[in-house]
């Protein structure tokens, strides 16, 4: 007799499907604060509330000739603009008081004297008295507010201010804050 037909082979089977890659980095990482964040980062956040929850943002690293745009940082610091506040690893305030420069009068700003300004230059700012006019001396207790400002001011400086000491004067925001002397807004200086 003839042999039986040899069996045919069974189907091979499908390879199993390739597993997906990771996801790539995350996406931005949340923080509370800065030390949530890397050394070349801030936690850019919507307030200054302990609870809130921020991103991990790259903070600048050159800030030369950027418009004066005061901000008040949730340190109690007034920058020149935002882009040193973030430089110096800090946050706005969400509601800006007016102009942006923090009010001597809220909690939590670091305010100074000419007599007293330690805590202001530990943060490499300097000690600001704005008043509303330029009328006789300021005694040296009177309270000002400590400001942070670039190391050149820029070129073009757009808030024009009168200095009280150099005979009234119209100058830069920056450049009075500079020569550390009394100064106030004047309509008479006009931004042109």
């Amino acid at each position: 007799g003839s042999g039986g037909n040899a069996g045919s082979g069974g189907n091979a089977g499908s390879g199993g499907n390739a597993g997906s890659g990771g996801s790539a980095g995350g996406g931005p990482t949340a923080c509370s604060s800065n030390a949530g964040c890397a050394a070349h980062e801030y936690c850019a956040k919507a307030d200054c509330a302990d609870q809130t929850v921020g991103v991990c943002t790259a903070k600048p690293t050159d800030c030369t000739n950027v418009v004066a745009d005061p901000v008040c940082g949730c340190d109690g610091v007034t920058y020149h603009d935002a882009c040193l506040l973030h430089l110096n690893r800090q946050n706005g305030l969400a509601v800006q008081p007016a102009g942006g420069v923090c009010s001597k009068a809220a909690a939590g700003t670091l305010t100074c004297t000419a007599l007293d300004s330690g805590a202001c230059t530990a943060k490499n700012g300097v000690c600001s008295n704005k008043d509303d006019s330029c009328p006789g001396p300021l005694p040296i207790s009177a309270p000002g507010v400590c400001w942070v400002i670039p190391e050149t001011c820029p070129s073009a400086d757009p808030k024009p201010v009168v200095s009280c000491g150099a005979l009234n004067t119209c100058r830069s925001e920056c450049a009075v804050l500079k020569s550390k002397v009394r100064y106030a807004s004047s309509p008479s200086c006009s931004s042109g």
